[in-house]
């Protein structure tokens, strides 16, 4: 007696094999997307204190100029012009990751800027960086320094 060829398979993929790839594809997005995740955390940090030592020059520049850090050269009170008071510098409001002032009102001899987080990085690990004029930089949150505030 001849046997009659198998008929094709039908195409396809077996449940099994259907949970197995879904399975190591969610292993492998719990691992890639926290770390990307932190990765454009990173940069944007980068950017906050990119920002606040652009605005700690601006203060030297202006104590080179005048002698204090309180005034400016029309013996006006300091301020931070608007393209260093937010990180990203081209951020408005809405899109800035931090905002960048003083932490008080500089003095002749001294001044703290800070750079709070905002926004999407409200909740960030490093919390606010700070930089006075003798370079000493801190950050709030709880991870260390050399962790959040990159040379």
């Amino acid at each position: 007696m001849l046997r009659k060829p198998r008929e094709a398979r039908a195409a396809g993929f077996t449940l099994v094999e259907l949970v197995v790839t879904i399975a190591l594809l969610g292993i492998i997005m719990a691992i890639a997307v926290p770390q990307f995740n932190e990765y454009i955390r990173a940069s944007k940090r980068a950017d906050a204190t990119g920002v606040l030592t652009e605005a700690g020059q601006f203060m030297e520049r202006n104590f080179s100029n005048t002698g204090s850090y309180l005034s400016d050269s029309a013996g006006n009170n300091i301020a931070l012009p608007a393209g260093l008071a937010v990180a990203p510098r081209s951020a408005s409001a809405g899109e800035a990751y931090y905002n960048i002032s003083f932490v008080a009102t500089p003095t002749d001899s001294a001044f703290t800027l800070q750079a709070v987080p905002v926004n999407s990085m409200s909740g960030d690990s490093c919390g606010t960086f700070t930089l006075t004029n003798t370079g000493v930089r801190a950050v709030s949150g709880s991870r260390p320094l050399g962790e959040c505030w990159k040379s």
